[in-house]
């Protein structure tokens, strides 16, 4: 440039020109390669098929070139069309039509079959001095070379303009009050604002590598991190974008640019393209606008924006889905509380850290080895450690641990929060404070905004977003423990047939306040234990919240009424209802067998919640559970009561002696049966009768009285059969039969048991054709049918895991362990004894003396002699490590 010539002045949008020419169809892998290579380096580039144009194509590609700054041919088989009246293809003519520009030439390592022309055109290449010619042989392989070529390419032409220009002119003129600084290009240290992680990401490695996957589909330009307060969505967000920007850079001269946008700070809609264009570095021009200047910026270019805390301004989602259609080089990572329900979204819920659950149905415990597999205890792990650096995890406080991060939903905040504490508190006794979470879990860093310092604040934040309708939903779902149906919140929550509560509970579950989770054939909602907590207490200061749970109360009672009833039919699918809904029977079990006078107080609709809930207790091995709601009950009755009050009293006592009875305690069943006849035989109750007759009968062999169990038995069975009712008959004929397998009368007992089994299966009760069976297998082995007896133990453990029946697993176990004595096979024996033993010892269940007719001492002294007494030893403590299912698995094995 000559001295005091002008120079032109180029406007922010100018970008350099890369013209790509290639065969269309068989390179187009390598065609979207080369686009995403310059596209990284902010250059445009000019390529046929990126438009089409109402020209002939030779004119196309002729205008095309005059306009483009760098020539980039790429090269494979095929030499291209040679239109007609021509003597060349389009590819060698835009070749010959570059001129002096720069030329990189890539040529894909050859198959068999390249065009002869083709050929001969690349030889001619290869003579040019000009032009730079590389071969590669995948797509991924050429964006990098033309990403460094190009890269390489500018250097050398900008230091060689160096020795051209002349120093810019100064001026004397103070820089015009109010005139903006030049926009910081996008990606520059300027305009990136990126926060540093000062922790490591624990527990989302397996996310990170399935979102990177997802953002690595061109289609997809915008993906939402969706989530509760405190569940880790910008800690994600920020990892991802990190991931995607070390992934698809190429050193410091092709980094992909990155901006974070935080938007909690802004409340309006309108705001938030003037704040990513600040972020980004961008001003309009005169008379422009936002929108329209930063997609005149990122239209040609390709760049990663996150965008964090979109729930308070989703009514800016529409301008979103504008900025990402004008925009295709643009990507985004947005989290938020609520989608953005746009067509480009492509949403991930962000799941709490998990937590391992205590063995044995939430009875047992965690071993080491499976806290410290826990995400979330890594976390409390790792942010303990921060605050008390001798903390470990040990054998010792591992269960109390993990319990914590479980109760904490293994929501990361709550556990960064708890660990905190870790300074001056065990796992153990800050679990023993979690009734007062609010108070515990504060105090974040003080770096943190002030709503992730306390979980109420982060709580406090979501709920303010809500109208007032939907904070008072969010409100009245507090009155449920452990989830919901769609059913029970319109019918306690609504009662109202007026109001659609189940927009808003859509609504609040788009707010990630309430969460939806399958359930056999229906959702199930529930809170997050923080959120229910701050909902109770909002309960609590309305003035409504005991008719609440008045409603909460008496539809768990009718529910209880009608699983029980469904037990003798659809046993599995109502026992796995009624353990989804345990805890809210609890809570109104202690609504009504609360204080004396207390509102709600209902001691009669207590016991008979107890009552239908007591074989459910049994079944699924809430054996002192039970009791000791059953014995609350029996004494919030009134000594002299009504008839009514009296029967439900003596189902009551009953079913006291049947749990104490399950539990070994024989006095005390005794005890309860004793309570409980009278009044049946006064009220000439028969099908009750003949039930404690039973009882007190298998009372009686426990005692090892048989004359008195036969009177017993007998008389139960002759009343049984006087009713004519089966499902009366089968459980007397059962109970006869023990007495039968006592005294060795195998073959009455197995004719007993058949008819049992009969009754039961033809009326859908698995649960009582499970111990029928069971019983059934034993006099089969004992009477020497081994066959017969495998298939009986196979039918009756099978049934007994899918009906979770820990009491009949146990049981079966044992037979197994029999049977593979009978086998040679004594350490798995000795495996499936422990294992049962450990079933029995954590639900509380001995076995009682009358059990069968094998001789489990005899059979076990054989199986250590057999082995010895330390393979036995070791055999035996395998087997206390097995939980249920591998259990069940091992015994099972033997059969195949």
């Amino acid at each position: 440039m000559a001295a005091g010539e002008a120079r032109m002045i180029r406007t922010p949008d100018h970008r350099l020109r890369v013209f790509v020419s290639s065969t269309l169809q068989e390179l187009l892998p390598e065609r979207q390669a080369a686009r995403a290579a310059i596209r990284r380096l902010h250059l445009s580039p000019v390529m046929f098929e990126l438009g089409a144009r109402p020209y002939p194509p030779r004119d196309l590609y002729r205008a095309y070139l005059e306009q483009s700054h760098i020539f980039v041919g790429i090269y494979w088989q095929r030499y291209g069309w040679v239109a007609p009246g021509e003597e060349i293809s389009g590819l060698e003519d835009e070749y010959r039509l570059c001129g002096p520009r720069p030329k990189l030439i890539y040529v894909k390592r050859p198959q068999e079959g390249r065009e002869p022309r083709l050929t001969q055109m690349l030889r001619s290449l290869q003579s040019d001095d000009t032009a730079s010619y590389k071969p590669f042989e995948t797509a991924a392989e050429l964006q990098r070379l033309l990403a460094d070529d190009l890269a390489l390419l500018l250097t050398e032409r900008f230091e060689a303009s160096l020795w051209e220009l002349p120093p810019p002119a100064r001026t004397s003129e103070p820089e015009e009050a109010g005139t903006a600084a030049p926009a910081a290009p996008v990606g520059s240290a300027a305009a990136r604002r990126w926060p540093r992680a000062t922790t490591a990401l624990i527990g989302r490695e397996a996310e990170l590598d399935e979102l990177a996957d997802r953002m690595a589909d061109p289609a997809v330009q915008l993906i939402t991190l969706l989530g509760p307060g405190g569940i880790g969505k910008t800690r994600l967000a920020i990892a991802l974008a990190e991931r995607l920007r070390d992934t698809r850079s190429h050193g410091d001269t092709t980094e992909l640019p990155t901006v974070f946008v935080g938007l909690q700070a802004v409340d309006d809609a309108d705001l938030v393209l003037r704040t990513i264009a600040d972020a980004l570095g961008v001003g309009p021009r005169e008379g422009e606008e936002v929108e329209a200047a930063l997609e005149r910026t990122l239209a040609g270019q390709q760049t990663l924006i996150v965008l964090d805390n979109f729930e308070q301004v989703n009514d800016a989602a529409p301008a979103l889905a504008r900025l990402i259609e004008a925009c295709p080089g643009l990507e985004l990572v947005v989290t938020s509380r609520t989608p953005l329900r746009i067509a480009a979204e492509v949403v991930h819920p962000v799941p709490p850290l998990g937590a391992p659950e205590p063995s044995d149905h939430g009875r047992g415990t965690v071993s080491l080895a499976a806290a410290e597999a826990s995400p979330g205890v890594a976390l409390f792990v790792a942010r303990a450690q921060a605050v008390r650096p001798n903390f470990r995890l040990t054998g010792e406080n591992a269960t109390a641990t993990a319990e914590l991060v479980q109760r904490l939903d293994g929501l990361p905040l709550a556990i960064e929060l708890a660990a905190a504490r870790a300074k001056l508190l065990t796992p153990a006794q800050l679990l023993g404070r979690l009734d007062r979470r609010f108070d515990l879990l504060e105090g974040g860093n003080r770096d943190l905004p002030d709503r992730q310092r306390t979980l109420r604040g982060t709580i406090d934040w979501s709920f303010g977003l809500l109208d007032a309708a939907h904070q008072q939903a969010l409100t009245r779902l507090g009155v449920f423990v452990g989830g919901w149906t769609m059913d029970a919140a319109e019918a306690i929550c609504d009662p109202d047939p007026a109001t659609d509560f189940l927009d808003r509970l859509a609504t609040l579950v788009d707010a990630s306040l309430v969460v939806a989770r399958d359930f056999d054939d229906e959702i199930r909602f529930g809170l997050l234990r923080s959120v229910r907590a701050y909902a109770v207490e909002k309960l609590e200061a309305e003035g409504d919240a005991d008719a609440l749970r008045q409603r909460h109360a008496d539809y768990y009672l009718g529910m209880a009424q009608y699983a029980r009833q469904q037990l003798n039919s659809e046993q599995q699918v109502w026992l796995d209802r009624v353990e989804a809904e345990h805890d809210n029977l609890r809570a109104a079990l202690s609504w009504y067998l609360g204080r004396p006078g207390r509102p709600g107080a209902d001691p009669v609709k207590g016991a008979e919640l107890t009552v239908e809930l007591t074989y459910f207790w049994w079944i699924r091995g809430y054996y002192s559970e039970g009791r000791r709601w059953l014995e609350q009950a029996v004494a919030a009755l009134p000594d002299d009561g009504t008839d009514e009050q009296d029967h439900v009293r003596a189902l009551a006592s009953k079913n006291q002696g049947v749990l104490a009875w399950v539990q070994g305690d024989y006095a005390a069943a005794q005890r309860a049966y004793a309570k409980a006849l009278p009044i049946f035989r006064r009220q000439d109750d028969q099908a009750q009768i003949v039930s404690v007759l039973g009882n007190l009968g298998i009372v009686a062999i426990e005692h090892a009285d048989y004359d008195e169990a036969a009177d017993l038995l007998g008389e139960a069975l002759e009343g049984a059969r006087r009713l004519g009712d089966d499902t009366v008959v089968a459980p007397a004929l059962v109970n006869l039969a023990v007495l039968l397998m006592r005294r060795r009368e195998l073959e009455t007992a197995e004719r007993y048991l058949v008819e049992a089994t009969g009754i039961f299966r033809r009326d859908g009760d698995f649960w009582r054709s499970t111990t029928a069976q069971i019983n059934l297998a034993e006099v089969q082995l004992a009477r020497g049918d081994r066959t017969a007896s495998r298939e009986t133990f196979v039918t009756s453990l099978t049934q007994a895991r899918e009906l979770g029946d820990l009491d009949s697993v146990a049981y079966a176990l044992e037979g197994f362990a029999s049977l593979a004595v009978g086998e040679g096979d004594d350490a798995r024996a000795a495996r499936l004894w422990a294992a049962a033993d450990r079933l029995r010892e954590s639900s509380g269940n001995p076995r009682p003396p009358s059990s069968g007719v094998l001789s489990y001492d005899d059979d076990q002294a054989r199986a250590r002699e057999r082995l010895g007494p330390e393979a036995f030893r070791a055999a035996w403590a395998e087997g206390t490590t097995l939980d249920a299912e591998q259990a069940a698995d091992l015994a099972l094995a033997l059969a195949h």
